[in-house]
């Protein structure tokens, strides 16, 4: 285990929600144990399953077991629209709230060459189960479509770790997820308070910055300054960064200083 010591200097904000990934190829009962621990009702969490994976009852029990979100604030998420419609109603059995399509590169190269017509499909499926839709789009997808995608979507998760690296003060990252929040927020008004972005902890360390460096101040930097700030954000990770105890620091950091 790492030792990284806590910033006690840091107030905490009460702002921000985070929303928290869980992976179904890391130990299962250690995440469970730790969002029991560390995540609270403002809170996300969603199961993200590999293309073509079916997510095993096991791992929805651990799902479930995580009593510290609500369970309208849970829900699995997918990179393809038979997927989407296939489970969208295990999310409703499961009195879950939401479904969310990673619209990316791993996705059938159909729905995103036409990234709007498959977020408007992946909503009439969510819509036909009776739960919302997150849509959780490359970089890419949202810059040239955020906008277009808003008004079909509940809420809006950018994958902004790409530019977490671009400059070692994530001066970029923070005015490139302002400007996405602004356009999407006139898109669709409503959702103001649903809109969150993204960092990595397995890659794309800042200039002269170590990983933790560079994703501690991209945590701090989107949530509190700017014109169109994030309303939270998700932390991706590997087995090594859980393990290690990276993951842990800066989600602890996080539900103290922000959420």
């Amino acid at each position: 285990m790492i030792s990284i010591a806590p910033d006690n200097a840091q107030a905490n904000t009460g702002a921000a929600q985070f929303r928290a990934i869980f992976l179904t190829y890391i130990d299962r009962a250690a995440q469970q144990n730790l969002y029991n621990q560390e995540l609270d009702s403002r809170d996300l969490i969603v199961m993200h399953l590999g293309l073509n994976q079916a997510p095993l009852t096991s791992a929805l029990d651990n799902l479930d077991a995580i009593t510290s979100v609500p369970d309208t604030r849970k829900g699995l998420e997918f990179f393809s629209l038979p997927e989407i419609k296939k489970y969208a109603p295990l999310v409703a059995q499961r009195r879950w709230g939401f479904i969310s399509y990673d619209l990316e590169g791993v996705s059938p190269d159909s729905e995103e060459a036409d990234p709007v017509k498959a977020v408007k499909q992946a909503k009439v499926y969510a819509a036909a189960a009776g739960i919302r839709l997150m849509v959780a789009p490359s970089q890419k997808i949202v810059s040239s479509y955020g906008a277009q995608i808003a008004p079909y979507v509940d809420r809006f998760h950018m994958q902004s770790q790409a530019h977490q690296d671009d400059d070692s003060t994530c001066s970029n990252m923070r005015n490139w997820i302002n400007t996405r929040i602004r356009s999407i927020e006139t898109a669709k008004p409503s959702l103001a308070g649903e809109i969150t972005a993204q960092l990595t902890l397995t890659n794309n360390a800042a200039p002269g910055k170590t990983i933790y460096q560079t994703v501690k101040d991209c945590i701090d930097k989107p949530l509190t300054e700017g014109s169109g700030k994030a309303d939270g954000l998700s932390f991706w990770f590997g087995t090594a960064q859980f393990n290690d105890g990276t993951y842990k620091q800066l989600l602890h950091y996080y539900e103290n200083r922000h959420s």
